[in-house]
């Protein structure tokens, strides 16, 4: 199935974005969609975490139920994924590459791999 291809076309869309555009994207969305005024970078840095959980963990899922891959290798794949969008970052010379942006892919990754236990029926 195309749909995680589609939505690794997505990821690195967002994660090679300039980081200027990407913040005021962030603070648009917070006062438009959920009433909330950005005040201060740790603000959108908030949303930018949970962004990344949520981001990570429908990677995993999309890949485990549309390619049929055992949870390990699932794991594996978006979590290498998740590496080499930081490491293109490192390239970029608008963004920079985060340890803590790795963290919170491998927190979404391991949100995934709950829900994966849950529903996909054993085997």
């Amino acid at each position: 199935m195309v749909y995680p291809l589609i939505l690794m076309g997505v990821l690195a869309f967002f994660s090679l974005m300039p980081e200027k555009i990407l913040s005021q994207g962030y603070a648009d969305f917070c006062k438009e969609f959920l009433g909330v005024k950005v005040w201060y970078k740790s603000d959108t840095q908030r949303f930018s975490n949970f962004g990344h959980l949520l981001a990570y963990a429908t990677l995993l899922l999309t890949m485990a139920f549309s390619w049929r891959l055992c949870w390990w290798q699932t794991a594996l794949l978006a979590l290498g994924i998740g590496l080499l969008f930081e490491v293109a970052q490192l390239l970029t010379p608008s963004r920079q590459a985060s340890l803590y942006d790795l963290g919170y892919n491998a927190l979404g990754v391991g949100a995934g791999l709950l829900l994966l236990a849950v529903l996909r029926p054993r085997v």
